[in-house]
């Protein structure tokens, strides 16, 4: 169709020159004026070859489909030009066919072809012009202000395309842009592509990419702006007031709203039923850092609030009712801080509270069954030395097999007897039938004192030879309802002697002290009676061996009554924090008193490292990548990093793969990556008289963390466990109660079953 319409349109101006005055189509007759003019004027007859003749034919009979209008000058209607045909109302070319148009073409008012474009459009003055069908392009605008400009028929939403050095500056009363694609809405880039978004794409409404950031966002004037996706960062925000503002939309009666970094706050939250909700199954559920606090919540009344992190306080609560209400998940147990009058009001189902101390194994259940305290320790209350200012006296509580009741007084006998009447409350705490016990002293005068009735109202007291004397009582009952409370008991945690290292370095600080201890007081009793006898204490011993006094390095910690132990890495979660610190710290030399030279191969180093001309480093501290102290050792077998390894007791020298359960011999775990490795390769020499390392000797950590080899078929394992050789060639396994010089290490993570690596805290005991 195209090539037809170009021959026809050239064959039409070749018979508008030959034919001078000659038209195709004439709709509306020549005016009066014309035809006198065209009449007037002689018309010279101009031959037409043959050859010629045949192809106007042709090309006349193709061109039917095309019409043309022509309408005089000054034309009579509101058109310079109307053409019209069946296929278009015209077709244009240039001389060399390169490029042509068609106007009223099928549906469309104008298409253009060309080499280099469909379409060229220009102002005047040159400042803006567009190319269409382009390239690759629909469209390639230029212009002095912008490549392009769209505007809605009300003026409401405008466009302005490639303006300045922005790719789209939209603006709009309702929308600035509204697109569409089978793809996505729309894509935008920058010339290098080191940034680039999608609109619309998917289930996204933008994504976005840049060799920074993906996107940056800030307000009119500099106040407030956010970087998203902005290196390890998801949201890096700034402003004024604070880095965040969220508000949900429910409503304006009770509307709840978080503030991060607001001011002097971390988070600043509010909400009608809590200021926020917080979750995490990785051991911490909110890290918040803040100039005065790590976070500030209140609810939408005012009447609770909590500083977080606030000074030298991890939380500082305060409420119309309490400073603070904890809740067991399952609604077991919970706790009110601050409560009216009281510091602490604790409430469970197995005990009101539980308390620990870690270092001793003293623990202690309050409001427990029948019990107002229970554990281990003692009873003690402590005052002031009332002659030395720097010490307290602690006196501990009379302890027993029976909860017991008391009560004493003084009396004196009146012809030889006396009926002395007991505490006016005693008996109503006092069994009255079973469990009284009286003590009598004369005081004064010797008499011989009987006891002729007792009750828990009185004790009729005489004497043997009818004297009169003074005398002091002491009367011991069984407090009543308690007379059945179970004195030996199924174990359901380790009760152990608390450790006694409080003491022991107590004295080591004030030996002076020593001697007001039992013990202390016991042996001068002892040495007073029978000065060259020796005290034999081997049963004392072996009765507290056969308890257990606690050790923290050897024992694990004790937990409270039915809680499972829930295997969580503390120590990689500190672990990350201080990896962290370092990655902030510089490089330093700090003595300026030793000659110094940088270490070879080591000149991108931020400091010079201090090295005399002997080898010999100084610094203030070592900080190795990794967390083992490793020695070189020699093995008489094939071993590999989490191996067991104890003394190959067949081979001097040599170690070997544990094979037995807590084997003594224990010196190791072979470690591929030691952070400090003790001792050298030795250089031997090979068959073939070049030198070579010896394969035999392998890295053994000795302290710290390493990866281990761990055998949970005799136990499973968890955090805080003891480990001791197994009898799987190579591997630890759990122990209760290791033998002297059989402990391994700790481990610091679970494994239930089978066998397995996990990390472990290497302490050889």
């Amino acid at each position: 169709m195209r090539k037809v319409c170009s021959k026809t349109a050239d064959w039409i101006f070749v018979l508008m020159l030959i034919v001078p005055g000659s038209v195709l189509t004439a709709e509306d007759p020549p005016s009066a004026q014309d035809q006198a003019a065209r009449e007037a004027q002689p018309v010279a007859a101009t031959p037409v070859p043959p050859a010629l003749r045949q192809a106007l034919a042709s090309s006349l009979s193709e061109a039917t489909s095309i019409g043309a209008k022509a309408i005089p000058t000054p034309p009579t209607g509101s058109w310079g030009i109307v053409s019209e045909g069946d296929g278009g109302g015209g077709i244009f070319r240039d001389s060399d066919s390169e490029a042509e148009a068609w106007l009223g073409s099928d549906s469309y008012g104008v298409q253009g072809f060309g080499s280099v474009g469909g379409g060229y459009f220009k102002d005047s003055d040159s400042t803006g012009y567009a190319k269409v069908g382009w390239g690759n392009y629909g469209i390639n605008a230029y212009g002095s202000t912008a490549g392009g400009y769209f505007s809605g028929s009300g003026n409401n939403g405008n466009a302005y395309v490639g303006h300045g050095n922005i790719g789209i500056s939209a603006f709009g009363l309702d929308k600035g842009i509204d697109a569409y694609g089978a793809a996505m809405g729309g894509y935008f880039g920058d010339l290098d592509g080191t940034g680039y978004a999608r609109v619309g794409y998917g289930d996204r409404g933008i994504e976005a990419y840049g060799s920074e950031m993906g996107g940056y966002f800030k307000d009119s004037t500099s106040s407030g702006y956010a970087y998203v996706g902005y290196g390890a960062s998801g949201i890096e925000a700034y402003g004024y007031t604070t880095g965040g503002h969220f508000k949900n939309t429910a409503g304006s009666a009770y509307p709840s709203y978080a503030k991060v970094a607001h001011l002097d706050i971390g988070i600043d939250a509010f909400g009608k039923s809590i200021g926020g909700s917080f979750d995490s199954n990785q051991g911490r559920g909110i890290v918040a850092y803040g100039y005065t606090m790590g976070g500030y919540f209140e609810n939408s009344a005012g009447s609770g609030y909590a500083h977080v992190a606030d000074g030298h306080y991890g939380i500082r609560a305060f409420g119309s009712t309490a400073g603070g209400q904890f809740w067991a998940s399952d609604g077991s147990g919970w706790a009110d801080v601050g409560h009216g009058n009281y510091g602490i009001e604790a409430h469970g189902s197995a005990a009101g509270g539980y308390f620990w101390d870690t270092d001793t194994s003293d623990w202690a259940l309050v409001a427990n069954s029948s019990y107002k305290i229970n554990g281990t320790g003692s009873m003690n209350f402590v005052q002031n030395h009332p002659y030395d200012p720097s010490s307290v006296i602690v006196y501990a509580a009379p302890e027993g097999d029976e909860v017991a009741t008391y009560t004493r007084g003084t009396a004196r006998l009146a012809e030889g007897e006396a009926k002395v009447p007991l505490g006016a409350t005693f008996k109503w705490v006092t069994n009255p039938d079973i469990g009284l016990t009286v003590h009598l002293t004369p005081v004064g005068d010797p008499c011989v004192l009987y006891v002729v009735e007792k009750t828990t109202n009185e004790i009729m007291v005489r004497s043997r030879d009818g004297f009169d004397c003074a005398f002091d009582y002491m009367v011991y009952g069984l407090r009543i309802g308690f007379e059945e409370s179970s004195i030996v008991q199924e174990k359901k945690q380790e009760s152990y002697i608390p450790s006694m290292t409080d003491h022991r370095q107590l004295y080591e600080h004030r030996p002076d002290l020593k001697s007001y201890n039992s013990l202390e007081r016991f042996k001068g009793m002892h040495h007073a009676i029978s000065p060259k006898a020796r005290l034999d204490l081997s049963r004392a011993h072996a009765l507290r061996d056969a308890i257990i006094e606690f050790d923290p390095a050897v024992h694990e910690l004790p937990r409270p009554p039915g809680h499972e132990r829930t295997p969580v890495d503390h120590l990689a979660s500190e672990e990350a924090q201080r990896g962290a610190a370092r990655a902030h710290e510089r490089v330093r030399a700090t003595r300026g008193d030793r000659d110094r030279r940088l270490a070879p191969d080591h000149s991108g180093l931020s400091a010079e490292i201090p090295v005399d001309d002997d080898g010999n480093v100084y610094a203030t501290s070592f900080r190795p990548s990794s967390q083992d102290l490793a020695s070189l050792v020699d093995v008489s077998e094939e071993v590999k990093p989490g191996d067991v390894l104890v003394i190959d007791r067949s081979s001097v020298g040599m170690m070997r793969r544990g094979a037995e359960s807590h084997d003594a011999g224990v010196v190791g775990v072979v470690t591929a990556e030691a952070g400090v490795v003790l001792g050298t390769q030795p250089i031997v020499a090979s068959a073939d008289g070049t030198a070579a390392e010896a394969s035999h000797r392998v890295a053994v950590a000795l302290a710290g963390v390493v990866s281990c080899k761990v055998d949970a078929g005799y136990g499973a394992i968890w955090p805080g466990d003891l480990l001791v050789t197994s009898p799987t060639p190579g591997h630890a396994m759990r122990t209760d109660a290791p033998l002297p010089g059989t402990m391994l290490g700790k481990a610091l993570e679970p494994l239930e079953e089978g066998t397995g690596r996990i990390k472990i805290l290497v302490m050889l005991r």
